[in-house]
């Protein structure tokens, strides 16, 4: 009786999703709902509960070191040395990866830090005016930073990067197979040649290992699988 109740009561999990969770509860979401991952035992009200519980303490935790930061970039000096730029403009980045993961409305702080490293930007091509190295450095690294902040608007994305994710690598895998096949390309870029290797073994042992006729999966999830399977394929067969 116990079990079939924990049954119900998983089923009904999905009415309790927040529609914009932290990042506890987004991979939390992503475990529950993905087919490919048949062992659910860590799926039950507690640890939803304990998602969101998580995500709370961790966005508060984000909010005092976002204005601990503004706090001590405002009293800097005009004339501040630039290795301190340097390191606040590092802490800046790693702050617009972490928002990209909370969920909820966050535009504020995302522009916020903007304007902030924007402004750190202005002083570092100030300091390089007359050396024609440093500006070209400069203006590579404000490409680069334009498309890394561009590719962190995915969710998962923002979750693979960073170094506190909450995705078990067990569950990259099956995630990822599900995913758009266009945020896949998007995610495949960031590995490395013989991690494509790694990515399309571990694919092929899941989707071999499965039933997957024996699934219930809609049409557009066979297509993603289907898609997604045969472009890391072709990573490997182009190295």
């Amino acid at each position: 009786m116990m079990a079939d109740s924990n049954v119900k009561l998983n089923l009904r999990l999905d009415r309790l999703f927040s529609s914009s969770p932290g990042p506890h509860e987004y991979i939390f979401q992503k475990v529950y709902s993905n087919p490919l991952i048949l062992d659910k035992a860590e799926i039950s009200l507690d640890a939803l509960s304990e998602a969101k519980t998580l995500d709370k303490k961790l966005n508060n935790q984000y909010n005092d070191e976002f204005v601990s930061l503004v706090d001590e970039i405002s009293k800097l000096k005009p004339n501040v040395d630039f290795e301190i730029i340097l390191k606040h403009k590092e802490q800046l980045e790693n702050l617009y990866l972490q928002v990209c993961r909370l969920g909820g409305e966050k535009d504020v702080y995302k522009k916020s830090i903007i304007t902030l490293i924007n402004s750190m930007m202005k002083s570092l091509w100030q300091s390089g005016k007359d050396d024609d190295e440093a500006l070209l450095k400069l203006r590579d690294e404000e490409i680069a930073r334009e498309i890394h902040f561009n590719l962190l608007e995915s969710r998962l994305i923002a979750e693979i990067i960073s170094e506190q994710s909450c995705i078990e690598q067990e569950h990259l895998i099956p995630i990822l197979l599900l995913e758009s096949p266009g945020n896949v390309k998007s995610i495949l870029s960031l590995f490395t040649i013989d991690q494509y290797a790694q990515i399309y073994e571990s694919s092929l042992s899941l989707l071999n290992n499965l039933d997957i006729n024996s699934l219930v999966l809609t049409q557009q999830t066979k297509q993603n699988i289907t898609s997604n399977f045969d472009y890391i394929k072709s990573l490997v067969l182009q190295n």
